[in-house]
């Protein structure tokens, strides 16, 4: 068999002849073969392709390990009349996890509500509700059209606190808490890093004056393994400390900041 394009764009070393490469070296492979027989060898180009990949640390192929988590803080300004801020705690494969994030290997979160019990069974966190992701907005309206420093705000508004969750024991009565309204003085989320094989509690939030505003149930025949159901609830107070740690797991410090609408001041 005869290969044709044996031009190769970007830096890179071992070519393979046939193979014709686009930007860095990582980028779509392209070929043309002169006879019938071209399948199997354009199984084991492809294949070579992938294993010097593999070799070179990019898309390194899920070796069984469970999937971990990861904390992100973003702030997305969506457009001129406000900035959004939020937490976000969503899953990430093995592979995805940043340098910084090396040592911490799983990244659980809970909440705790009065009167409604979960299914953890930790000793910290005895009968918290486990969540797979939460969602703290906060909004600040800026004046369209200004400009600079000195440019016209609004209010802030504290967006309405959010989980996301599997079916569990605690959904009956997170349903009813809803439905009727029910007030909450105080809601805690706990969010943890195993850290150098020891679990650590990375970031606290407490929400203070809370009432559930909506609750919605997603599921499907074919679900695995649980339906997920969303959790929204309006609070008046929030309370944020970040708990700081060096290489070796210990104690680097406590960073609290909190915000209260009801006098309209951050600390």
């Amino acid at each position: 068999m005869e290969l044709q394009g044996l031009r190769r764009h970007g830096r890179g070393r071992g070519e393979l002849p046939g193979v014709v490469r686009h930007g860095e070296g990582q980028g779509p492979v392209s070929f043309r073969e002169k006879s019938p027989e071209g399948a199997e060898s354009t199984q084991l180009l492809r294949r070579g392709l992938e294993n010097r990949s593999n070799r070179r640390g990019r898309g390194r192929p899920n070796d069984g390990r469970p999937p971990r988590t990861n904390l992100r803080i973003i702030q997305n300004p969506t457009s001129q009349l406000r900035n959004l801020a939020y937490f976000w705690v969503g899953n990430f494969a093995p592979g995805q996890i940043s340098p910084s994030t090396a040592r911490r290997t799983t990244m659980p979160a809970y909440v705790k509500l009065p009167d409604i019990d979960g299914e953890v069974q930790t000793n910290e966190h005895e009968k918290w509700i486990e969540v797979q992701s939460v969602s703290l907005p906060i909004f600040r309206s800026i004046g369209e059209g200004s400009k600079g420093a000195q440019r016209r705000q609004g209010n802030t508004s504290l967006g309405d606190f959010v989980v996301t969750k599997e079916l569990d024991s605690s959904s009956p009565k997170l349903a009813a808490a809803v439905a009727q309204g029910t007030h909450m003085d105080e809601v805690l989320v706990h969010m943890l890093s195993t850290i150098n094989g020891d679990e650590k509690l990375v970031l606290e939030v407490k929400l203070s004056n809370v009432v559930p505003s909506g609750y919605s149930f997603m599921g499907t025949g074919d679900m695995s393994p649980r339906p997920t159901e969303t959790l929204s609830m309006n609070y008046t107070k929030i309370e944020w400390n970040y708990k700081a740690y060096d290489d070796m797991g210990g104690d680097a410090g406590n960073f609290p900041a909190s915000y209260d609408t009801e006098k309209a001041k951050a600390q």
